[in-house]
């Protein structure tokens, strides 16, 4: 939050500073009408502001002349810029109607051509410079019938090194105040010019900025019709853009000095009216809880009077009432932020991005108000405060709409493939339809609510399921190839079996939940010492993971009654989660206590800890709060399902309090707390229950270790030797093709690095971000061989960045994974992979599948490699040509040196016509902008490159066809053709006829 406000307020202090920025003040010595500009060096401080004391003459319209023939009687001095609305004249206190002659005579002006940027007077001036008219805007008078106009000009002279008189008539019976009320600046006539053209400039910037946004937004309406904020914020940005054009620099009365002045003036009091209320509404249709509907009429109503008021009165009976006016506005822009500070309390979404830019437009409009009131004479600011609201607010609105319809489209998405699936098992359960009309009800509603986490699922469990059947098939596949398999494959193959059985064995028990088939084998067992046991049993694993277990238990003992079994295959999965989060250094810490007539056990750990945002479906089942092909760990998301549910069955309940890791980075974990009932009152009477004694436990658990944990997935051993592996691939053999192979499983990582061993270097990594690390330190890879689903950065990702990179792109990329549906093949290959290779996979088809690729890659260079050849020829011939040509500064030597290189490149062409050589290429060589090549090579030949080429090419094949019996086809792909339909295709529009036909004409001949 504080950084936002932050850059809100350093974007309206430049824009203060460009508004007040321009003008320096040098040493002027100023008396009342008369100022000396001999110590002010215009060069260095710019335009000189005539904020002076002028001669002023009261209701008198006096030309120079008048001057001379006798000084007529001045009214006073009277401060410019200014109105002279309440001024003394000696006979009375001036009102807004009458006349007046403002004079100012400058003193040592430096000799030179200068000018004065003049802007709008109310309501009609004169002005000379000296004896010279040289600007006027409408018709002065000394009565109402006056004709007002506001067009600032830019006007020039030259002083000869005389003083300057600068005089001006000024009449006004239109508008409620009268006079010069903007400033004039005198300086060189470049600086003046550069004034007036940069104003200009700026104004039609900010017109041209917040139109398009207003037509942006115009658009989102009309395909959003619904969000109609979109609409509001659309008409407020047309409004201050129409404004533009009628103030500051008046662009639309410059290019229309014609257009009736009322008209103007009301227009712009509409576009204030507008601009308030628009933007009022556009804040009520996105908070509309916060503000209040019966004060947002008041304000609405409030402006439609004062509109109504301006269409049918005059411009200077509006021109009064209009600072009651900027009184509504100023109470309307303190409302938006009382209500926008509610908003940010009641945590609506971007409440404090919109807070902060309306702070910002509501400073400016009382900058605006103050200088429309001649409070103080700041300049006009909102056009700009609005453009940097305007920019910062569509990128939120269009975050926000975007989201929106991007979540609309997912779940479209999600009911058609629902729809579809039901569609599916409706065609296949036909016959069983009569007796199963409640299941398959119950199962479609079922797809409904959870088919976009079946559909994860089961992707997860194929991932699960292939990965350890990839372990096991690839080393008995080379073991029955011939290969011997030493002790470390039998230890591979039998972890990968167990994984692999662990993971059936919980599908299997989530089966026989959902079927309602599940019994619990019930007896009375002390929880402490179970709870002493279990971590016993994972002691060695959490020191190889470098990770410290801890358990506390009270001495005295808790008899419980549970299916020892099921309760084993709680720990077990628990014992899995936090294994798979905790980093190497963290912490894993089981407790137990009485609280009442229950056990609760606290099983905790400092992993990454789960978003807030997950926690509320953790339990449910398929889902899990790490998704996506980068998960951070290997999962399906069954396994916090079944600790529910076999808790559950317990008579007990599952909480779980977390920290993640970027909401807490020094503080982060999660903490699951198990309450299980003591007793077995609450167990008694079930049908689900069986009561057994201590006899049948030790057959019903499969034990490892221990004896009482069946087997924790996902805590592999350390990879010991992937590092000595790696080494071995890369010591004396760096003359051979590198392999980066990218898997986040340390045991297929491994595998895979052994196949490839020998025949290349092989780099083995964890993750994307470890492939981009080996890339930027400079390692030469040929191939990359890489899993999809990774933690950190996945196969997606990787592919993408290499692809985005000029040094990397050219690497040939090959997927390695689980996912073999043709979705995921279908992105891998649009996103650039050259090939998809599915798990499990045979070895001698991966170690082919590489190979081919590595010669794919060895031709793609040497056609590289011969084609650069073919152009540092024509390079060398172009120079040499150019040495010995004309020379340069000779009429005409452009011309005859662009002709020789042009000759230089036909030539070229003419003898390497069958290759493919570009238009880029070409104009690359000759050092010349693609278009400009383009048109000189049209000047010179009289045709386009393709047609100059396809012309050689076709009279190429014209020879061949009459002089040979090879096939068409063939002739056209010799001839440089790339498919036989663009040869005929060319060759009918040169010819008239087809190659066919053309070669039956020429047999008929002969």
């Amino acid at each position: 939050m504080p950084d936002i406000f932050k850059i809100y307020l350093i974007l309206l202090s430049a824009c203060l500073m460009f508004s007040c920025s321009g003008e320096q003040r040098g040493h002027i010595a100023s008396h009342p009408g008369i100022i000396d500009v001999a110590g002010y060096d215009f060069n260095h401080h710019g335009p000189v502001p005539l904020n002076f004391n002028w001669e002023f003459y009261w209701q008198q319209l006096l030309a120079p002349g008048d001057f001379r023939t006798g000084r007529p009687g001045i009214t006073g001095y009277i401060k410019v810029p200014g109105v002279w609305n309440g001024y003394n004249t000696g006979r009375g206190i001036a009102c807004g109607d009458g006349y007046a002659t403002y004079r100012l005579h400058i003193k040592n002006l430096p000799a030179g051509n200068h000018g004065l940027k003049l802007p709008s007077m109310a309501t009609a001036y004169r002005l000379w410079v000296n004896d010279i008219e040289l600007a006027s805007n409408g018709k002065v008078t000394t009565g109402p019938d006056m004709k007002p106009q506001q067009l600032p000009l830019a006007v020039f002279f030259e002083t000869g090194g005389k003083d300057v008189v600068i005089t001006i008539q000024v009449s006004n019976y239109l508008s409620d105040k009268g006079g010069i009320w903007e400033k004039i600046l005198l300086g060189t006539e470049e600086q003046i010019l550069k004034k007036r053209i940069l104003g200009i400039a700026f104004d039609l910037m900010l017109f041209g900025s917040i139109l398009i946004m207003s037509l942006y937004h115009f658009a989102l309406y009309f395909f959003r019709k619904n969000t109609v904020f979109t609409l509001y914020f659309g008409l407020v940005c047309l409004v201050i853009s129409l404004r533009i054009l009628i103030t500051g620099e008046f662009f639309l009365i410059y290019l229309e000095p014609g257009i009736d002045w009322s008209i103007e003036i009301k227009t712009e009091f509409i576009t204030v009216y507008g601009g308030f209320t628009f933007f009022l509404l556009f804040l009520k249709s996105l908070y509309g809880q916060e503000f209040s509907s019966r004060v947002v009429r008041l304000f609405v109503i409030s402006s439609l009077v004062f509109f109504l008021f301006t269409l049918f009165f005059s411009v200077k009976t509006t021109a009064i009432l209009l600072p009651v006016y900027h009184g509504i506005i100023v109470a309307g822009f303190l409302y938006m932020l009382y209500a926008l500070v509610l908003a940010i309390i009641s945590g609506r979404e971007g409440a404090p991005y919109i807070l902060a830019g309306c702070l910002i437009l509501t400073i400016v409009v009382v900058n605006d108000i103050l200088d429309s009131n001649e409070v103080i004479n700041s300049g006009y600011l909102f056009p700009v405060g609005l453009l940097i609201f305007i920019f910062s607010q569509s990128v939120i609105l269009a975050r926000i709409f975007s989201s929106s319809v991007r979540r609309v489209e997912e779940l479209s998405g999600q009911l058609r493939e629902s729809y579809n699936r039901i569609d599916e098992y409706n065609r296949d359960l036909e016959s069983m339809i009569a007796e199963r009309t409640m299941e398959l009800a119950a199962a479609n509603k079922k797809l409904r609510d959870l088919d976009r986490a079946k559909t994860d699922f089961f992707a997860n469990v194929s991932h699960e399921l292939r990965t350890p059947l990839t372990l096991i098939l690839a080393p008995v596949e080379e073991a029955l190839a011939g290969k011997p398999m030493d002790r470390d494959y039998l230890e591979l193959i039998h972890r990968s079996g167990r994984n692999l059985l662990s993971l059936i064995n919980d599908l299997l028990e989530v089966s026989r939940i959902t079927s309602g088939n599940i019994m619990l084998d019930v007896t009375e067992i002390d929880f402490c010492k179970l709870l002493r046991d279990c971590c016993a049993g994972m002691e060695s694993t959490a020191k190889l993971k470098g990770i410290t277990l801890s358990c506390y238990t009270p001495d005295s003992g808790m008899p419980v009654w549970i299916d020892r079994k099921k309760i084993a295959n709680v720990m077990s999965n628990m014992f899995s989660n936090s294994f798979k989060f905790t980093a190497p250094g963290g912490k894993i810490e089981l407790s137990c206590r009485a609280d009442k007539d229950d056990v609760v056990v606290r099983f905790a750990d400092t992993g990454c800890g789960i978003p807030a945002g997950k926690i509320p479906v953790i339990f449910d089942r398929f889902v899990q709060a790490d998704t996506g092909t980068a998960r951070s760990g290997e999962g399906t998301g069954i396994g916090l399902s079944l600790v529910r549910d076999i808790v559950e069955l317990h008579g007990g309940s599952v909480q779980v309090e977390s920290r993640y890791v970027d909401d807490y980075p020094g503080a982060h974990g999660s903490a699951f707390i198990l309450r299980i009932p003591a007793g077995k009152n609450h167990l008694e009477g079930r049908s689900d229950v069986i009561f057994i004694g201590d006899d049948h436990l030790a057959d019903d658990v499969h034990c490892v270790g221990s004896g009482l944990l069946p087997y924790v997935r996902g805590v592999n051993p350390p990879a010991a030797d992937e590092a000595s592996v790696m080494a071995g691939t890369c010591t004396d053999e760096s003359d051979l093709p590198a392999v980066l192979v990218v898997e986040d499983n340390s045991d297929l990582r491994n595998l895979v690095a052994g196949m490839l061993a020998g025949s290349y270097v092989v780099y083995a990594v964890s993750d994307g971000r470890e492939a981009i690390s080996v890339f930027e330190s400079g390692v030469e890879v040929d191939l990359v061989l890489s899993d999809i689903m990774m933690p950190g950065m996945d196969g997606h990702a990787l592919l993408m960045w290499m692809r985005g990179s000029e040094k990397f792109s050219g690497i040939p990329f090959v997927f390695l994974t689980a996912r073999a549906d043709s979705f995921m093949k279908i992105e891998g290959l649009q996103l650039g992979a050259v090939d998809y290779v599915t798990k499990p996979f045979n070895s001698d088809e991966l170690l082919l599948r590489v190979r081919n690729q590595m010669e794919h890659k060895k031709m793609r260079n040497i056609l590289r490699r011969n084609y650069n050849r073919l152009l540092a020829k024509l390079r060398d011939g172009v120079n040499d040509h150019t040495v010995t040509g004309d020379p340069v500064n000779t009429p005409g030597s452009h011309d005859t040196r662009n002709s020789s290189r042009m000759e230089q490149v036909c030539a070229f062409i003419n003898e390497h016509y069958t290759e493919e050589i570009t238009r880029d290429d070409l104009a690359a060589v000759l050092n010349l902008n693609p278009d400009t090549f383009s048109r000189l090579f049209n000047q010179h030949t009289g045709t386009s490159l393709n047609d100059y080429v396809s012309r050689l090419r076709i009279e190429e094949a014209k020879k061949r066809l009459t002089g040979t019996d090879d096939p068409v086809t063939r002739i056209s792909l010799d001839a440089g053709f790339d498919s036989i339909r663009t040869f005929n295709r060319a060759f009918k529009k040169l010819t008239g006829i087809s190659p066919v036909e053309y070669r039956e004409r020429g047999a008929v001949k002969n």
